[in-house]
């Protein structure tokens, strides 16, 4: 007895409606996990805030998050507070304040960029900002000055220099 040509007419297009719906799912598959790798999915860090060197925007021990693709193809801004290793490989918490190709001076308690004093609202108010030696920096490409916003208890770039872009870490979210 020989199969019947009408069944196995109707199992062949059952058997490619079949391969049509797994190619379908493996290929939708293959997509979520595709932007799921270009879309920061376990691209975060959770940390605690070491010391107050931040404050008033962070505490000592507050829980924060460290976006480490915020700067695959963007640079840091200024006003952008940073994880960065400093020379010692020490995770340091500071706002970006100084761009490549920018001057910095801090004069009578005031910062200024390029001439420019900037408004530094994140700041208390009673908060000035010193600098011990120099007080004009110039910044290399490829390089950012941070600094802490509790500027009397901060060791920043008023200490150690520009921070190189191959040392930031990411960048820090509330």
């Amino acid at each position: 007895m020989g199969a019947n040509p009408r069944v196995n007419r109707v199992l062949d297009k059952g058997a490619k409606i079949m391969r049509k719906i797994i190619v379908f799912v493996l290929g939708c598959l293959m997509l979520i996990l595709s932007l799921g790798c270009n879309s920061g999915i376990g691209s975060t860090q959770k940390m605690s805030m070491g010391g107050d060197s931040m404050a008033p925007t962070f505490t000592n021990g507050e829980k924060i998050t460290v976006d480490s693709r915020a700067y695959g193809s963007s640079q840091p801004q200024r006003g952008d507070i940073i994880a960065y290793k400093d020379e010692s490989g020490v995770v340091m918490i500071k706002r970006v304040i100084g761009l490549p190709g920018e001057q910095i001076e801090i004069k009578d308690g005031k910062v200024y960029v390029n001439g420019n004093e900037i408004t530094e609202n994140y700041l208390n108010k009673q908060n000035s900002t010193e600098a011990s030696g120099t007080s004009i920096w110039k910044i290399p490409d490829k390089n950012v000055f941070v600094m802490g916003d509790n500027r009397q208890s901060s060791k920043d770039s008023r200490v150690s220099g520009s921070i190189p872009y191959d040392r930031i870490l990411g960048k820090v979210m509330k």
